[in-house]
């Protein structure tokens, strides 16, 4: 693809965030502005990792819950309850 034609296309570059229960998508314009376009990917990036993480967290929380009630049932076997 020539420069210019990668010029016009990046003007148009916009952040696109998830849309929140009843609200409008937010949306950002980032331009064409080398810095801010490094700074949107930067962001995108961010995101994603803060995603993962997430999940992570979730899934950790999760086994957590059921090792403290498995160590509950033990606990009330062991007790003869």
């Amino acid at each position: 693809m020539c420069v210019w034609a990668d010029i016009i296309l990046r003007r148009y570059i916009y952040l696109l965030y998830p849309q929140k229960n009843g609200e409008p998508r937010r949306r950002d314009y980032v331009g064409c502005d080398s810095e801010r376009i490094e700074e949107a990917r930067a962001g995108i990036v961010r995101a994603e990792q803060y995603d993962r993480l997430a999940a992570q967290h979730s899934a950790l929380e999760c086994r957590v819950r059921r090792i403290a009630e498995a160590l509950r049932e033990a606990r009330r076997y062991l007790a003869g309850n």
